[in-house]
């Protein structure tokens, strides 16, 4: 599952709030990046039991990122 959390304090100690699940099937560890062409993205390993990366571009709302659509390679 992959999760976006924020700091309520605005710092690092927190307390932490989790957003709502990003992604919420079964899903590996993550990583946010900008793609060359300045897209923000989320990659990640679906299914869990095996190394495939997965790609996702993302949107900033603003207030909180959402997935936009799942890239298809």
């Amino acid at each position: 599952m992959e999760t976006l959390a924020h700091s309520v304090s605005g710092t690092l100690r927190g307390p932490w709030k989790q957003d709502e699940p990003l992604v919420g099937e079964d899903s590996g560890h993550g990583m946010i990046f900008r793609s060359l062409d300045n897209r923000l993205m989320l990659i990640l390993h679906q299914p869990f039991n095996r190394a495939r990366g997965k790609p996702f571009e993302l949107e900033d709302t603003g207030d909180t990122i959402r997935i936009k659509r799942q890239i298809v390679w």
